[in-house]
């Protein structure tokens, strides 16, 4: 992990990694210990978390969700006009640069991830076209991680029970790769190893030019 994260600083590439594994078998563990060297680099990095579990695996973009509203520090008990507000800000921070088109790209990115923004003016011109609403999204996605990644140095997300992960969420992982393929961001999945039968691709072990990397986690008895 940390000779991935190396390489995607140095070199400006985005990465994912997979830390295969047992239940229980320390791959938590593992990245913590990560997250205490990233901790004592000297740069000012930016760690995004989401988790996921078997009941919500069907849910389109839940994965996706959960990070945002961890990152946005959006409560689960929140009334519906909280959270868009939440989100709309977190949006804000991130991408005032952009200010011109802030709110289309807040409100259609949102509504693919699942905050409703139905009533908006934007959201409400794709709603006949949910192909086109969703390739809006992604593009509003990409740009996010962009200006993140202009902010903070390096960009790390971390998808915990990826074997759980909903598809559109790992192919939006898939989009952005080719999307920040020239950014510093690394994601780390750690799953058990039946979960790169959803992305045979991610299953790279020793190729020195895929931006996937599958690292298998032993015991920690054995390391």
């Amino acid at each position: 992990l940390e000779f991935a994260l190396q390489e995607s600083l140095e070199n400006g590439v985005m990465q994912v990694v997979t830390l295969t594994g047992e239940a229980g078998i320390g791959k938590s563990r593992m990245f913590d210990e990560f997250e205490r060297w990233l901790e004592m680099l000297p740069v000012q990095g930016c760690l995004l978390r989401t988790s996921n579990n078997r009941s919500e695996q069907a849910v389109p973009y839940g994965t996706l969700r959960q990070l945002f509203t961890n990152y946005f520090e959006i409560h689960q008990r929140s009334t519906v006009p909280v959270v868009l507000e939440k989100f709309s800000r977190g949006m804000a921070r991130i991408l005032g640069d952009h200010s011109v088109g802030l709110q289309e790209m807040t409100h259609v990115l949102g509504q693919l991830l699942g905050f409703d923004f139905s009533s908006s003016p934007y959201v409400k011109n794709l709603q006949g076209d949910p192909e086109k609403l969703e390739n809006y999204g992604l593009q509003n996605l990409a740009r996010f991680f962009a200006d993140l990644a202009a902010h903070y140095l390096p960009v790390v997300i971390l998808v915990e029970d990826a074997q759980w992960a909903d598809d559109a969420s790992l192919a939006a992982i898939d989009y952005l790769l080719e999307a920040c393929y020239d950014l510093p961001i690394l994601v780390v999945c750690l799953a058990r190893p039946e979960m790169l039968a959803k992305r045979p691709l991610w299953d790279a072990e020793n190729d020195p030019l895929s931006p996937y990397l599958k690292l298998s986690v032993p015991p920690l008895s054995a390391i």
